[in-house]
C-alpha cells in the first residue's frame, strides 16, 4: 500500500492553498482569467489603451460617461477618439461581457 506524498494534498483538504480550494468551488472561475488572456488580450489591451488615451486627452471623467453612454461623444475636445470611445462601450465591451458569461456557461454545463 502506498501513502500519498505529503507534498500534494488532496483536493478538499485544508493543506491546499485558500486560492486553489475558493477557485475549485466555481468551476469555469478558476480558468477565467487564462481563457481571457489566450482568446481577448489584444481586444482588452486596445480598450485600455483607447480609454487611457482619451481619459488623457480628454479628462478621466468624460472618458468614463463616454464610455458608459451617459454623455454624447460630439461634445468632446477630441472627438474622433471620443467616437472610438463610445463605439467601443456600446458594442464591444457588451461583446466581451456575453463571451465571458457564455464561457462561464459551457464551464458549469454537466457534460
Amino acid at each position: 500500500m502506498t501513502r500519498p506524498s505529503p507534498s500534494s494534498p488532496a483536493p478538499g483538504s485544508p493543506g491546499r492553498p485558500l486560492r486553489r480550494r475558493w477557485a475549485a468551488g466555481f468551476g469555469g472561475l478558476a480558468n477565467l482569467a487564462r481563457w481571457l488572456w489566450r482568446e481577448a488580450k489584444w481586444l482588452i489591451i486596445g480598450v485600455v489603451v483607447l480609454f487611457v488615451a482619451t481619459g488623457l486627452l480628454i479628462g478621466w471623467v468624460e472618458a468614463y460617461e463616454i464610455l458608459m453612454g451617459f454623455r454624447s461623444p460630439s461634445s468632446a475636445k477630441h472627438s474622433i477618439l471620443a467616437w472610438a470611445l463610445s463605439v467601443v462601450g456600446w458594442a464591444i465591451i457588451p461583446a466581451l461581457i456575453g463571451a465571458v458569461v457564455g464561457y462561464l456557461w459551457l464551464c458549469k454545463k454537466p457534460r
